[in-house]
């Protein structure tokens, strides 16, 4: 999954949550040195608080949601 094409998994594989389209922008996606894959997906507040009591689904993986808050120095 790419960041281009990421809204419109999010949105068909998970129905249930009722996520607008538009709302979701995809940030950046890295790995980290256990080569474990990040998405960075900036939302509005709702969909914040309805994502982090639910999973996500995206492919053939179901994802934990977390804040993530980067910090400069």
């Amino acid at each position: 999954m790419t960041p281009e094409n990421a809204e419109d998994t999010i949105i068909a594989q998970n129905p249930a949550l009722e996520l607008p389209e538009g709302d979701n922008q995809t940030k950046f996606a890295f790995k980290t040195k256990r080569n474990i894959r990040n998405m960075i997906i900036e939302v509005n507040p709702q969909i914040a608080r309805q994502l982090l009591q639910n999973i996500l689904k995206l492919e053939w993986m179901i994802c934990n949601f977390d804040d993530y808050v980067s910090i400069n120095r």
